[in-house]
């Protein structure tokens, strides 16, 4: 569908209706594209699992803060608790994890145990993978249902970029290297992508199907890269200089078709057609936050975060920048789930329904 028009806003009080209120303004645009707010939620109190329920299959996990639990499409909190340490928490376990400690429990969403990692380390969970991330800063272990380690990748060098998909895990390095492995461990490539004054990978994604990379290597001449996996053998298949450089680590994700791919650079968010294998910069402040999208419409929604204030923006493929909303919060989270959208911010969670998408 093609966005055209001006959003006008109605500024509302709070921090989470603020930004609903400015979305759900009538929209004068050719598609009748609106947002449509459906409920707001609190979490400053601490909610234990309900007894007996067993963890619906649209469960949303969410950190927020110092806060971490669980919600439903419907708009219940099934579970909200206080964070100890590192937490890490996905649709399928949560964990606390120290590096100190000698042992680490995972849990199922309701609470009960479901493994006990008898490693040091920090854990990493998403969607139904398990991640160990092993002290000294260079090791990763990719952990099996119990907590025991399926495979390892050391580095003398730290990590500095890390992501996962169902068909791989893709690991950059402080000295430039990229290593990609699928999900037994077998290395599908190891390379230092060079062209670049200092090598260093500061971010890197995987795609759901295993075929395509994407990440932000190099600082003085830094660049993206999109990079293809057929059969074993991998090829730089597109890169852009920036002009700028990032020096932090920074965000990189595939959209789960593959269809589509954002890094964040120094000149912006960089937003990758990889059907096309195409670049664009969108000139976005701040760090990345989140970035969803919806399958088969046109509508990327992005989270950033400048100092205290968070920007909410609102993209039309593949560098059309329809709208934009800052809100001063402490901490907030983005998920778009198809034609919702989940907005977290400070204590409260809201759901905005995207309407008007054909």
């Amino acid at each position: 569908m093609n966005i055209k028009g001006n959003i006008k806003y109605i500024v509302a009080g709070s921090i989470v209706f603020l930004i609903i209120y400015l979305f759900a303004a009538p929209l004068p645009l050719k598609s009748e594209l609106y947002f449509e707010p459906v409920w707001t939620q609190d979490i400053s109190e601490a909610k234990s699992w309900p007894e007996g329920l067993d963890a619906p299959l649209d469960l949303e996990p969410f950190i927020l803060g110092e806060k971490f639990g669980y919600f439903t499409p419907s708009g219940e909190i099934l579970f909200s608790r206080q964070m100890e340490g590192n937490a890490s928490v996905s649709r399928a376990a949560w964990a606390h994890s120290d590096m100190k400690s000698k042992t680490t429990s995972i849990a199922s969403p309701d609470g009960t145990p479901a493994a006990t990692i008898a490693l040091q380390g920090n854990v990493f969970l998403m969607d139904d993978r398990r991640y160990l991330f092993l002290p000294g800063g260079g090791g990763v272990s990719q952990l099996d249902e119990t907590g025991k380690p399926l495979w390892t990748q050391d580095h003398i060098a730290p990590l500095t970029a890390f992501n996962s998909s169902r068909s791989g895990t893709i690991m950059g390095y402080g000295d430039g290297k990229l290593v990609c492995v699928n999900q037994t461990g077998e290395i599908l490539f190891s390379f230092y992508p060079g062209g670049s004054s200092h090598q260093i990978i500061l971010s890197a994604a995987v795609s759901e199907d295993g075929k395509k990379v994407v990440c932000l290597s190099g600082i003085k001449e830094q660049r993206i890269l999109v990079i293809d996996i057929r059969a074993n053998q991998t090829k730089i298949i597109q890169h852009r200089y920036l002009k700028g450089d990032l020096r932090r680590n920074s965000f990189a994700s595939f959209e789960s078709a593959g269809e589509w791919a954002f890094v964040e650079t120094s000149d912006g968010l960089g937003i990758i057609d990889c059907k096309k294998n195409e670049i664009h910069l969108i000139p976005l402040a701040g760090k990345i936050v989140s970035a969803g999208f919806n399958p088969g419409e046109s509508l990327f929604l992005i989270l950033s975060r400048d100092e205290e204030y968070f920007t909410l923006a609102m993209v039309e493929r593949p560098d059309h920048l329809l709208a934009s909303t800052r809100f001063k919060a402490d901490n907030a989270f983005l998920i778009q789930n198809g034609g919702d959208a989940y907005l977290g911010a400070d204590s409260n969670i809201s759901k905005i329904a995207i309407r008007g998408l054909k």
